[in-house]
């Protein structure tokens, strides 16, 4: 891959309004963002849809896109990752997104089911034809994440380079289970959820939950796993000392991802061109080991070798 990725991407989970997510993205393309993450199932195949309609007219050679496979995008055969599958949703991809190859290939989920070989294997036959430049994993376990790179070297073939996981100051399991693994393999990575779904944006509180957010969603609140009584202290707590940082909540817990150096890029989205700002912000935010130290202590989930008990 010719470019490096910019430190913030942009995801397509969610396109509720296509017309103005083509001025952001436009926007952010002209603003230095390079990095457009999608899925074959995302909104069942319109999110690569609404990524093909972007690119178009670009200059493909600075677009750094991503797309993943595992999830069924059709009744034509189940999830995994047989040799069907990914040959089938990269085909699928491709043509959406109107595009000769993906920049990123990602192993959606790990598959029980299929030997890993012949994941390889139809991996493999993508990138000697120029459809797969690289590609890498999502939410794999440390043990998956292992077998995959070094059954992989054994053969020969391209080792993953990429892997994607959520990160927040409510969720650190990466530092705690994968941090060594990913940087001693050299992937990047590329982390999601950095606000916790919203909720480290500070919005949500007991009494309140604003009428046009996701919280009010009952299919989506199911996912929004730090949505808890619980947590409403540390989120107050979390606004007043960005305040009294100079900041907004968004623009800390984004600088926050950013400042571990083992993370390549944030992927995010915006409902409004001022979200998007105060996002970019946080780009430029170095926070010192002294406002570490303090955000360690309000969640209180610092990782910590759980068989010798000492920190990460």
């Amino acid at each position: 891959m010719n470019n490096s990725i910019s430190k913030i991407s942009m995801g397509t989970m969610n396109l509720p309004d296509a017309t103005f997510r083509l001025r952001l993205f436009d926007y952010a393309f002209e603003r230095g963002l390079n990095h457009f993450d999608t899925a074959v199932n995302y909104l069942e195949g319109e999110s690569e849809l609404f990524l093909g309609d972007f690119i178009k007219g670009k200059n493909r050679d600075k677009i750094i896109l991503s797309s993943k496979a595992f999830f069924s995008f059709d009744k034509s055969f189940k999830n995994g990752l047989r040799k069907k599958n990914i040959q089938l949703s990269v085909e699928k991809s491709l043509s959406r997104l109107k595009t000769d190859y993906l920049d990123v290939f990602y192993c959606h989920r790990y598959d029980v089911n299929t030997n890993v070989i012949e994941t390889l294997e139809a991996i493999n036959d993508l990138i000697e034809s120029g459809k797969i430049l690289e590609w890498g994993i999502c939410a794999f376990t440390p043990f998956q994440v292992c077998e995959m790179y070094y059954t992989a070297s054994l053969l020969g073939f391209r080792k993953p380079s990429f892997a994607q996981y959520p990160y927040n100051l409510f969720n650190r399991t990466i530092d705690m289970d994968l941090k060594e693994v990913l940087k001693k393999l050299n992937f990047h990575m590329i982390t999601y959820y950095p606000l916790a779904q919203g909720v480290l944006s500070c919005k949500y509180n007991e009494n309140n939950i604003p009428p046009s957010s996701r919280g009010l969603n009952k299919n989506f609140r199911k996912s929004m796993w730090d949505l808890k009584i619980e947590n409403y202290e540390k989120i107050s707590r979390f606004k007043n000392v960005a305040e009294d940082w100079g900041m907004s909540p968004s623009v800390l817990a984004y600088s926050w991802c950013l400042n571990n150096n083992n993370i390549t890029s944030v992927l995010t989205t915006a409902s409004n061109f001022n979200q998007f700002e105060e996002i970019l912000k946080s780009q430029d935010v170095f926070l010192d080991d002294s406002k570490v130290i303090v955000l360690n202590k309000l969640f209180d989930n610092e990782p910590i070798n759980r068989f010798t008990g000492v920190k990460y």
